[in-house]
């Protein structure tokens, strides 16, 4: 069983962990209360890398000799494959990102998505939002610091804000990413 408590939880047999490969296989997952089947998508990529450099063993063998190690191109191309299939999109639709939350937690993503892209590994979300701050283009700073700040109940109202800090983040990723 995986689990991350921001996305998922997903039951994957040991052996279908060592490496990514995209196919039709389901695996029993819950998300958000809801049973279902799904297939992994390239977003797994990530997942692995995580679990296999991160993850803390509560019983049982660590994942480290479980998973092969990911290549930090390949969390690069998979970083840009996940915005470009997950948040291209929502520039068009955002009914989620309208949410107070949902824009918090998009400027977070987006900020460890830079952090990806320019280190070839994966950060917590509050280490990428301080180091994104200091690197990125001064103008997100204070959308990023508010971001970063937040408290649950608390209103954000950023919507153009973040929608635009989605556009430029998917617009460096397929700029780097080719």
């Amino acid at each position: 069983m995986i689990t991350q408590p921001e996305l998922c939880t997903c039951y994957v047999p040991l052996k279908d962990l060592r490496r990514y490969e995209s196919s039709e296989k389901e695996y029993p997952s819950v998300n958000e209360g809801k049973f279902y089947l799904g297939r992994h998508g390239s977003d797994w990529i990530i997942q692995r890398h995580i679990l296999r450099e991160q993850a803390v063993a509560i019983a049982g063998a660590s994942l480290e000799n479980s998973i092969d190690r990911i290549q930090p191109d390949d969390l690069r191309r998979a970083v840009a494959g996940l915005l470009n299939e997950w948040w291209s999109p929502m520039m068009e639709n955002p009914a989620f990102i309208k949410d107070d939350e949902y824009q918090v937690y998009a400027v977070l993503t987006m900020c460890r998505a830079h952090f990806t892209l320019e280190h070839g590994t994966i950060a917590s979300k509050p280490a990428s939002a301080r180091w994104a701050c200091e690197t990125l283009d001064k103008s997100w700073a204070e959308l990023i610091e508010q971001s970063l700040n937040w408290k649950h109940g608390e209103q954000i109202n950023k919507l153009n804000e973040v929608l635009n800090f989605i556009r430029y983040t998917v617009d460096t990723a397929n700029n780097r990413v080719q």
